[in-house]
């Protein structure tokens, strides 16, 4: 629970800042991140393959919403 409500804060702080949309909801978004990761842990120790892995990943990845911020410039 507490690494849940970090990262419910850390999201938060991505609203904040415009890194994420104003229509997110980061306690929504926390849970789906730990969802996603205690699927893959399960499906790796069922012999899932790491390209598998990956691509499952990548799809999760792909909802992400993406907020306004202006990326700083390296």
């Amino acid at each position: 629970m507490a690494a849940e409500a970090q990262l419910v804060e850390r999201l938060e702080r991505a609203k904040a800042s415009g890194d994420l949309p104003e229509s997110a909801n980061p306690a929504a978004l926390a849970a789906f991140v730990l969802a996603v990761g205690h699927g893959l842990a399960v499906q790796a120790k069922g012999g899932f393959s790491r390209e598998m892995l990956q691509a499952v990943a990548e799809q999760a990845m792909s909802s992400w919403p993406v907020g306004t911020a202006v990326p700083a410039e390296a």
